[in-house]
């Protein structure tokens, strides 16, 4: 009995220590791959779900460009997307009519991600524009016909 009970002994700092870099290490890691892998993909299930909207399949869609901010210790960022993608592939409505507060708000979203001129929205052309509001979260998708160019902000705070 005590030769066992010295051994567990033996092991008990290497126990300690494999407990704590599970705890201080791989949690973090964990939520930090988990981040990038539901965010990485605005076409992702989370996302639909949480937004309730249906995107087009991602083989559907050409990706231009994506950034986003660092990501706060909430999960709070904004983020920016753009796609190549045929009308004809999104599912749901978009308002046709400009509107002065989303232009002002994709700006600022682009200013606060010092997006480089050739990616932020040009609203002298034809768009059509979605606005989700859900908790503090924004969702603004854009649709330039001419261009075929989609746009995602989403802010999460």
């Amino acid at each position: 009995m005590k030769k066992e009970y010295s051994k567990f002994l033996l092991r008990l700092p290497t126990i300690i220590t494999v407990l704590a870099l599970l705890v201080f290490v791989g949690i973090p890691v964990s939520i930090y791959l988990h981040d990038r892998v539901v965010f990485a993909n605005p076409n992702n299930a989370i996302m639909e779900d949480y937004w309730m909207i249906s995107l087009p399949k991602k083989s559907e869609m050409k990706q231009i460009m994506k950034e986003h901010t660092p990501y706060g210790p909430h999960g709070e960022a904004t983020h920016h997307s753009i796609y190549e993608v045929k009308r004809s592939k999104i599912q749901f409505t978009f308002r046709a009519d400009p509107s002065a507060e989303i232009e002002d708000a994709c700006k600022a979203y682009c200013d606060k991600l010092e997006t480089q001129s050739s990616d932020v929205p040009d609203f002298s052309q034809k768009y059509s524009w979605f606005l989700s509001e859900k908790n503090q979260d924004t969702l603004i998708l854009l649709y330039f016909s001419e261009l075929g160019e989609f746009h995602i902000f989403e802010v999460f705070f």
